[in-house]
């Protein structure tokens, strides 16, 4: 927050901005703001300064002529804002905020906001942040953050990325608004700053507490940080003996089976940890204490990036119908008698049971009629049986909504049976009956909870997804380092998977992947010989059955898409959306060519793919500007399948990109490649490698083959047409690049050949 106005200031400030923002003009953003409060004045929203729409940018009409007035608005925000930048303030009276982000502000750039006037409540709400408040938006969805009261003083926030929104108020207000929004520059411009810019990949993209951990360790001697961990060590082993009685009286006080399942938990020395280093989350370590429900809203954490997914059924429809579901579930579990590993699915049950983590068996007649049942099936992955419960089908997960998406790190310490070592709430037992829990939202939160103590308090260089950590440390500390990581997690009481820990060493296989760091300056990432061997399996399984179920299929799209995307998985993910169209028939069928073709492809490249190379310096990056402009003729575009009575600029823009791959595919060799392209639709279908135009499969199919042949990481990236190079020689006009060197393409050989090799 900024220091406040006085009343002289404030009144000052009102009245320069009533006479310059007089005229009656409505909202100009409708769906964000609407008018709102009870004064008599009216609603009215104004822009004086910088605007960019699209393509479109520039001065606001209403800046001109009202020169000086903007001058007096300036110099009041700048005295209380004095390092602070913008190009826009926005000025709106009246004007209601309905929950948004600014889309159009600089990324990574501040909005200050500022009130003025008579009126009573009004404040802005801003998402997450670990606050308790809550706001629904237009579609009913509930969002947790925290009022801040900006009346006379700017408060700052990032617009961009975080939800916003103001309180209903009384009286007269005035809002305020100064932002920093994006302004096309002109081409050359455009040019020398993205020359300026480091490659998107050597941007530092790990979090702020993984960087700080991986300084220490390289700034403290072996020694040193051995004993600074140890030291760490030893003061919260004090401290869990201090809490013992605590510790048993909260346990005393949890619901018995909660208390069961959390037996040996320190949590109150977790909940201190937590708090020592800083954690937005700490709220967890109560959830955890309570169980947690499986149905309705699943709490904002404020460490997850921001996704809304509303809920399509409540819990209290569920439970009305939870009678008649489970009649279904129970009658189709019988065929699951069926199946090959019925009897090992029932073992690992009563394990589990036998470990309490669950009771039974329940006879189903003595349920409550609101009692959910899920079916359990088993899933034969890696050469054991691993149980799967179906929330879905026993409508549990449509009860869910929430408003963060959980983003484990990619790629082994493994937390054994993570969720299993969580409890259900009192309620959520009601829902998380089986028949032959899974408290999976509440174990991601507390995954992560435990990576954020281990990497602030202990300085470990580790990942987490879901419940599977990845330590990294240098060769010198990697024993010590082991002690550290079984000594931190016996503290809190969280059991390890034995059988799963290996010893460190250069090449480490975890989540079926292996990571290489045997080379100097070289990072190596495969799929493990068991994964290749496993997908090939069951690919020529179906490839030699001829048909195909949705649950196979299902299973084996997942699989694919866990280990493409850790190589390289623009070019199966073409041919992954074949086997996805056939998952959403939602009916099985038999394997037609086109299906047969993008499972040979994606075994193919499971098994005799290379692995991915990362480099650590990147130092030598292609920066690639095309343009294309249609004109009549279309000897090329009907090659592809184009219809040129209608307009094919989207074609001729991907066409464009490929033609200066190949032309310039000596000079990429090995090479990070960033490439600016002004056609939205043609940059998206390079991104994920789709489009439903079919004319473009073959340049697809292109970019796929020149990445790979080239080693290349192509990055793409959108540019302004103002501001693109290459749109006046796209159109004839050279003026700009006089004296540059040019290379004849024939556009008519170069798509004959790339159809030929997509045949």
């Amino acid at each position: 927050m900024s220091a406040s106005l006085s009343d002289d200031q404030a009144r000052a400030l009102l009245k320069v901005l009533g006479e310059a923002c007089s005229e009656d003009l409505s909202s100009r953003r409708p769906g964000v703001l609407k008018a709102s409060g009870s004064g008599t004045k009216g609603s009215r929203y104004f822009v004086f300064g910088a605007y960019s729409h699209g393509s479109r940018s520039g001065l606001t009409a209403y800046t001109k002529g009202r020169e000086k007035a903007v001058g007096v608005i300036n110099s009041f925000a700048k005295a209380l804002l004095p390092h602070a930048t913008w190009t826009s303030i926005a000025v709106s009276h009246n004007e209601l905020a309905l929950p948004h982000r600014d889309v159009s502000n600089g990324e990574g750039s501040l909005n200050h906001s500022m009130t003025l006037g008579s009126f009573t409540a009004g404040r802005l709400f801003l998402a997450g942040g670990g606050g308790d408040d809550l706001l629904s938006d237009a579609a009913g969805v509930e969002h947790r953050g925290f009022y801040v009261d900006n009346h006379a003083r700017f408060a700052t926030f990032d617009a961009r990325s975080v939800l916003h929104a103001t309180e209903e108020w009384q009286g007269d207000r005035t809002r305020t608004l100064t932002s920093l929004i994006l302004i096309p520059c002109v081409e050359w411009e455009f040019v020398e700053e993205a020359a300026a810019r480091e490659h998107p990949l050597q941007a530092c993209v790990v979090p702020l507490c993984v960087k700080e951990a991986i300084d220490k360790e390289a700034r403290c001697s072996a020694h040193s940080l051995a004993q600074d961990r140890t030291a760490v060590l030893r003061k919260w082993t004090l401290r869990a003996q201090e809490l013992l009685d605590s510790e048993r009286r909260l346990h005393e006080s949890m619901p018995a089976h909660v208390s069961v399942v959390l037996q040996g938990k320190r949590l109150l020395l977790l909940k201190e940890m937590l708090q020592d280093a800083g954690y937005c989350d700490v709220g967890i370590v109560d959830q955890i204490a309570s169980g947690f429900d499986l149905m309705g809203h699943i709490p904002e954490a404020g460490v997850f990036r921001s996704k809304t997914v509303p809920a399509t059924l409540t819990p209290d429809e569920v439970r009305r119908t939870a009678k008649h579901t489970r009649q279904g579930i129970l009658l189709g579990a019988a065929d699951g008698l069926r199946d090959e590993h019925a009897s090992r699915l029932y073992e690992i049950t009563l394990e589990e049971r036998d470990k309490g983590w669950l009771q039974g068996p329940v006879d189903p007649s003595t349920l409550d009629d609101r009692a959910s049942v899920s079916r359990r099936f088993a899933v034969f992955q890696s050469g054991k049986v691993r149980p799967i419960d179906d929330l879905s089908e026993s409508l549990i997960n449509s009860t869910t909504s929430r408003t963060e998406a959980v983003t484990p790190h990619g790629l082994d310490t493994i937390c054994r049976k993570a969720f299993k070592q969580l409890a259900l709430s009192s309620e959520g037992v009601l829902d998380g009956y089986l028949c032959v829990g899974n408290p999976a939202t509440g174990f991601c939160r507390t995954s992560h909870a435990l990576w954020y103590a281990g990497t602030v308090l202990l300085w470990l260089h580790w990942s987490v997804y879901f419940d599977d950590y990845l330590v990294t440390c240098e060769a010198s500390v990697s024993k010590h380092c082991d002690l550290v990581l079984s000594s931190f997690f016996a503290l809190l009481g969280w059991g390890i998977s034995e059988e799963k820990e290996a010893e460190f060493a250069t090449a480490a296989k975890v989540l079926g992947v292996v990571i290489d760091v045997g080379s100097c300056m070289l990072v190596r990432v495969s799929n493990t010989d068991e994964r290749k061997a496993e997908l090939t399996n069951t690919i020529t399984a179906l490839l030699d059955k001829g048909t195909f179920s949705i649950k196979d299929l299902t299973a084996l799209r997942g699989r694919l898409v866990f280990a493409e995307g850790q190589i390289f998985g623009r070019g199966c993910y073409k041919h992954l959306k074949v086997v996805g169209s056939r998952i959403k028939s939602d009916r099985p069928g038999r394997i037609d060519p086109q299906m047969a073709d993008s499972l040979r492809f994606i075994r193919d490249r499971v098994v005799n793919g290379p692995s991915r190379t990362v480099r650590a310096v990147l130092d030598d990056t292609v920066f690639l500007y095309t343009d294309a402009c249609f004109e009549p003729g279309g000897d090329v575009l009907r090659l592809l399948g184009v219809d040129t009575a209608q307009n094919p600029i989207y074609v001729l823009e991907a066409l464009a990109l490929i033609a200066a791959l190949q032309l310039f595919r000596n000079d990429i060799q090995g090479r990070e490649v960033l490439a600016f392209l002004d056609n939205d639709g043609a940059l998206g279908s390079f991104i994920s490698c789709k489009s439903s135009c079919d004319c473009l499969e073959p340049l697809l199919d292109a970019l796929v083959s020149c990445e790979e042949a080239c080693v290349s990481s192509l990055w793409f990236e959108r540019v302004s047409s103002e501001a693109n190079i290459s749109d006046a020689p796209s159109r004839g006009d050279f003026t700009e690049l006089e004296g540059v060197h040019r290379v004849h393409c024939d556009l008519l050989s170069l798509v004959q050949d790339l159809l030929k090799s997509a045949r």
